[in-house]
């Protein structure tokens, strides 16, 4: 049953980040107001809609049974509730009212949790436990997240006037690059793995994974500061305050590498003991895999912060061409890496990466912020 959720999760997800279009990060960085709260909702609703029937039409060819397809299309009605909610974010984010999106996030992801665990352990059938999940999703957005948002209504002549304007259209144009950074940002992050079960098998496969989980386990704190901090860097940059944004860069960077420098020391002091604790004896020869990716997690937590003043000054066209750059050279690296060195090369496919997308992202920070002497 866990096998047919797994599957359901992972035909959906890309999918869904796809269709996505990082709308919130175009919402939360629209320092100017641009785009009325509308305008976004009128490209996420067509967008939604889209992800639904290209999933059907994947569980169609890949010939999917009767039950796996209702779990896979309640799953995704979920997580298109979960979409929508989005936007509501992405205005909370923008009014720097963290605070709301935090609550709704652990009331989403604590109930839809307990739920399922609930009700497939007692039932011991996955559709009522995956109807519970997917149920928690709908009451959270409808029960929470949009009254506390303050959502401005909108009249039947406001629709034609959005209609008319066709603001929808350029919003769809100007964060379509954001949907292939997605996808191209999940298959690199993926590519190693991939390599990995191909060449040395699920076990190893597992074992990676597993360490992986531990070294990137910081990212849940570089993300937060990044979503936290993008509105005033948008407002920062738009406003001309361009040593204002650099004073709050250099604050966000300073935090994620003193974070960074702490795991690695952790890490190098007792990194074999700890994943021989929490795992097995056996988990100890991947020593030099585990500091190899505490590394590239340090790297990647630097490059996550580029990322987000990279969309504050709504370089979207920018992030395209530095994951199209990193997918072949990641995919190259772990290609010839993997083959030979086996989790120790995927670990170093994943350092290229961070390593590509950090200098990228810094590149594209210091040909728009150089200019205007804002970076040295």
């Amino acid at each position: 049953m866990l096998g047919q959720w797994s599957l359901a999760v992972a035909v959906s997800t890309p999918v869904f980040l796809f269709t996505n279009l990082q709308l919130r990060v175009a919402q939360a960085t629209d320092a100017e107001h641009k785009y009325h709260f509308w305008d976004y909702m009128s490209v996420r609703f067509p967008a939604v809609v889209l992800a639904l029937l290209t999933i059907v039409v994947v569980a169609t060819i890949g010939q999917f049974d009767s039950e796996l397809f209702a779990v896979l299309m309640i799953y995704s009605f979920g997580k298109a509730f979960d979409w929508i909610g989005d936007i509501c974010f992405g205005k909370l984010q923008r009014e720097e009212r963290m605070d709301i999106i935090s609550r709704s996030m652990m009331l989403n992801g604590a109930f839809s949790f307990v739920a399922f665990i609930l009700l497939l352990g007692f039932l011991n059938r996955l559709i009522p436990a995956a109807i519970a999940y997917s149920s928690v999703s709908l009451l959270v957005l409808f029960l929470y997240t949009v009254p506390k948002a303050d959502i401005p209504s909108i009249s039947l002549r406001g629709i034609q006037d959005l209609i008319r304007s066709r603001s929808s259209l350029r919003l769809l144009l100007l964060t379509l690059p954001l949907g292939f950074v997605s996808a191209l940002s999940s298959l690199a992050g993926y590519m190693p793995q991939y390599q990995l079960q191909h060449h040395a098998g699920t076990a190893e496969l597992g074992i990676f994974a597993a360490i992986s989980y531990l070294s990137f386990a910081g990212q849940t704190v570089t993300g937060a500061l990044g979503q936290a901090a993008s509105p005033r860097l948008s407002r920062f940059y738009a406003g001309g305050d361009f040593n204002s944004f650099r004073r709050l860069l250099g604050r966000l960077l300073f935090i994620v590498i003193l974070l960074a420098a702490s795991i690695l020391v952790v890490v190098l002091l007792v990194g074999r003991e700890l994943i021989t604790i929490l795992y097995s004896p056996e988990y100890a020869q991947y020593e030099t895999t585990f500091i190899t990716l505490t590394i590239a997690t340090g790297i990647l937590f630097c490059a996550s912060i580029f990322g987000y003043a990279v969309s504050s000054i709504r370089e979207f066209r920018g992030q395209l061409i530095v994951h199209s750059i990193n997918l072949p050279m990641t995919w190259t690296v772990s290609a010839v890496a993997v083959p030979i060195w086996g989790a120790r090369g995927a670990a170093g496919s994943m350092l290229a990466g961070a390593f590509i997308l950090c200098m990228g992202y810094g590149w594209i920070l210091w040909r728009r912020m150089g200019g205007r002497d804002a970076m040295g």
